[in-house]
């Protein structure tokens, strides 16, 4: 297994030879002693990486060649997730804004904002992919991501059009609101990123990195793993302050996820008998694991 160091400072080329769990540690790292909002700022400043270093060339001539095997079912699922990270990164770009104003503390503003850069960075990631890769159409970036809306699972609608949307929306008009942040950061960074993006991401590298195919996405969906690694981190510490502030807090949190888990759960489901090569029983374990740990040192206890 690759040191925390050696994870934070790799380079695209090493990210693409990484295996998804060796990141990943830097989620549990951080759970051992909750870093500071400064010390996640700082870490950004260390693992900037730019879709402009990619290299696609590879991975065009993967996707020809699984097109003309004709593993539908692999390529559906490959179709859902992409789609869904796609069109869930840029509209969780626009969606934190009135996170980054209603944040009562200016650290957390500072880290929030570099989440906004980040979630940017993805969005352009997978156009390029899109575009380079996929040869999907249209002409503006709008258009090219209302062809894959089509794709997305079910229960995203729910998910980031009417929950994580409406937060965010009541969030812009009553930035004061601190239960509504505390549900903001419930849904956002725990569910959607700790427990959704985590168990897509972690599932789908795998395969690629078993498959030996897709080395410039797999280098790009990496360091945006290692991004979502600061920012779920963020998330665990924020909520884990608010509850140690106010013990009331921890029924807020436990409340929107009584709201938000079935959804994600439902999304996750919305899927084959298998998923990437594992079954769904192996999945929803996983990811059920991953979030149960992050809310044990958040101090709400569910399961």
């Amino acid at each position: 297994m690759a040191a925390i160091a050696e994870i934070e400072q790799a380079s695209l080329t090493e990210l693409a030879n990484t295996h998804i769990d060796d990141v990943l540690t830097l989620l549990d790292h951080g759970l051992e002693r909750l870093p500071s909002y400064r010390e996640l700022y700082l870490r950004w400043e260390r693992q900037q990486w730019k879709t402009q270093d990619l290299d696609f060339t590879q991975d065009r001539l993967d996707n020809q060649r699984m097109q003309a095997e004709g593993n539908e079912v692999m390529q559906e699922q490959s179709k859902k997730t992409y789609a869904s990270f796609w069109i869930g990164e840029y509209r969780v770009t626009v969606d934190l804004l009135p996170f980054v104003i209603a944040a009562p503390d200016p650290e957390q503003q500072l880290f929030l904002t570099t989440q906004v850069v980040d979630e940017a960075r993805h969005a352009v990631f997978f156009d390029r992919f899109y575009r380079e890769v996929l040869d999907v159409e249209g002409e503006t970036l709008e258009e090219r991501m209302a062809s894959q809306r089509p794709f997305v699972y079910r229960a995203y609608q729910e998910i980031f059009y009417d929950t994580l949307a409406r937060i965010a929306d009541d969030l812009r008009k009553d930035p004061s609101n601190f239960e509504l942040l505390v549900r903001g950061v419930t849904v956002y960074h725990i569910l959607i990123e700790g427990f959704l993006a985590l168990t897509g991401q972690r599932f789908n590298l795998d395969y690629c990195k078993r498959e030996n195919i897709l080395p410039g996405f797999r280098a790009g969906f990496t360091a945006i793993m290692r991004d979502e690694s600061r920012h779920i981190t963020f998330g665990t510490k924020f909520l884990y302050d608010a509850i140690h502030d106010k013990p009331k807090y921890a029924d807020v949190i436990k409340d929107q996820i009584d709201q938000t888990l079935p959804l994600s759960i439902s999304l996750i489901g919305d899927s084959d008998p298998t998923v990437f090569g594992y079954t769904l029983e192996q999945v929803n374990e996983w990811a059920l694991l991953s979030l149960q740990k992050r809310l044990k040192v958040i101090g709400v206890s569910y399961f």
